[in-house]
């Protein structure tokens, strides 16, 4: 992906990533419990879109849309076997007669995820597949009547047909080369600050000040068990 530095737009010498997580009124008061909002619908929380957008500062791009692994949109391929990621795929289980189901969604940082998030070693990311030419899903309608197919957003208990394709980390190292930098010296420490935006000339309801605090209080110690307690996430600023 290109490098570009636009941090001087928000007034800030460091900063290096932006996340816009829509309307507070779009998820519930628990972050915990999923999305009020229809279009969120398919995730199981409010810490797993935030999980899914911070995620974007490093995934899914790595050659994967043309490798058939992701759209063009920077989400995994929906028959893309991801363990389960936030940023898309499911965890999928090939069964005996052919077909293929999804057991799992958006609950972690898969393992791919976290050799291009510098977290694991080439060595740690297990074979994976991704089912090409899939069809036949059944239920053919995913969430809010969305058709299923390869773009779709993450759903569990989907069974469909198509052809495997078998795929390892050497696959994704041979057309981008290996991670840089490698795990040993990956930054594994980040600082997220929270701000809540209100149209001009007006103020914070209460409420919704104590529904971003609870976001932001539980954020931290999610994002560590996504990453397999492999890097933090600070969600308060330093008072100097």
């Amino acid at each position: 992906m290109p490098v570009f530095d636009h941090s001087g737009v928000f007034g800030s010498d460091t900063l290096e990533h932006v996340v816009v997580m829509n309307d507070v009124g779009f998820y519930a008061d628990d972050p915990e419990q999923s999305p009020r909002a229809a279009g969120y619908a398919y995730a199981p929380s409010t810490l797993a879109i935030l999980a899914h957008e911070v995620g974007h500062r490093w995934l899914a791009y790595a050659g994967a849309a043309e490798q058939g692994l992701a759209g063009p949109d920077g989400h995994w391929a929906y028959v893309l076997d991801t363990g389960a990621s936030f940023l898309g795929g499911n965890q999928i289980r090939a069964n005996d007669d052919g077909s293929f189901s999804t057991t799992a969604a958006m609950q972690t940082y898969g393992p791919l995820d976290r050799y291009l998030m510098g977290l694991a070693t080439a060595a740690e990311v297990p074979p994976f597949f991704v089912v090409d030419d899939a069809h036949s899903f059944e239920p053919p309608p995913g969430h809010a009547g969305e058709v299923l197919g390869p773009e779709s957003h993450p759903e569990t208990g989907v069974r469909f047909q198509g052809t495997r394709r078998d795929l390892t980390i050497d696959d994704v190292r041979a057309r981008i080369g290996d991670r840089q930098p490698d795990t040993p010296s990956a930054r594994i420490a980040f600082r997220m600050a929270t701000v809540l935006v209100v149209p001009a000339g007006g103020r914070a309801e209460t409420a919704q000040i104590e529904k971003v605090e609870r976001i932001r209080r539980a954020f931290g110690p999610f994002f560590r068990a996504a990453t397999g307690h492999r890097a933090r996430m600070a969600t308060w600023l330093p008072t100097t």
